[in-house]
């Protein structure tokens, strides 16, 4: 498989509000509190709910956000960022966050580099989603080899690929404002989907593969939607490279306020 576009993107987040993060497990049915009810909004698409919930959530993979689940936002989020232009694209400036993003959620943008830091702003009640580790694997490619064997679909293949390389990092770690949080829960592959790359992507190294018209593709990775509290908030991903060497630290400074362009 292609390995340009394993987007080792930052990651996760969950609001330090109330003086922690909190990370959400299957709702005790007994229980009816704030983060059932910031759950429940979440879900449905409820700002007003959200609008008056001021904790920490780290939002339960099984969880619809916005009424859709976790892998078809992924999707999503891949077919995002790979229509952006060269020279709109944030992974290429760190100063870069809001392009076209969709209305409903905020995709917190990948940067192709090693480790960094990249700060964005975010609307208080707008769910985010992040990606520890993740990687696209797409086709064709130039590579004439680069074939299902006999027997094996085109999904299989490329599932097994993108799979095969995650399983390569032996070490993922985050931390929200300091604490430690288990992504174990959140591995996320998904089916066979579609996608299209903006024409002036095609020829980089990003990914020797993308065609610039639609071409399938079989997403895996860690992946996180989370609400934050308004206030500042910091995100720290540790990824162990494939083969050892110093780990790759990237830092997420995330800013949240109450209106689009106020805190």
């Amino acid at each position: 498989m292609r390995q340009g576009r394993c987007w080792t993107v930052l990651a996760l987040v969950a609001l330090a509000g109330c003086g922690g993060t909190t990370s959400v497990g299957e709702p005790d049915p007994s229980a009816a509190g704030p983060e059932e009810a910031a759950l429940k909004a979440v879900s449905v698409g409820d700002a007003s709910a959200l609008a008056r919930w001021s904790g920490a959530l780290v939002l339960p993979s099984w969880l619809p956000v916005e009424g859709r689940s976790l892998t078809a936002w992924t999707m999503d989020w891949w077919r995002w960022i790979s229509a952006i232009p060269a020279d709109q694209n944030p992974e290429f400036d760190l100063a870069v966050c809001d392009v076209d993003q969709p209305d409903q959620v905020f995709f917190f943008p990948p940067f192709a580099g090693g480790s960094y830091t990249k700060t964005c702003t975010v609307r208080f009640g707008r769910p985010v989603l992040f990606a520890a580790q993740a990687v696209i694997n797409d086709y064709p490619c130039p590579d004439p080899n680069f074939q299902p064997p006999p027997g094996q679909t085109l999904e299989e293949f490329l599932r097994e690929g993108a799979v095969g390389f995650n399983d390569a990092f032996p070490l993922l770690s985050l931390t929200v404002d300091g604490r430690s949080i288990d992504i174990g829960q959140h591995r996320d592959t998904s089916p066979l989907f579609y996608f299209q790359a903006d024409p002036s992507l095609v020829g980089l190294p990003l990914d020797p593969c993308l065609t610039g018209t639609s071409q399938p593709g079989v997403s895996d990775g860690w992946w996180i939607f989370a609400l934050f509290a308004p206030g500042d908030h910091t995100v720290v991903a540790t990824i162990t490279k494939p083969g050892g060497g110093p780990p790759v630290v990237r830092t997420l400074n995330v800013h949240v306020v109450r209106g689009n362009h106020e805190d």
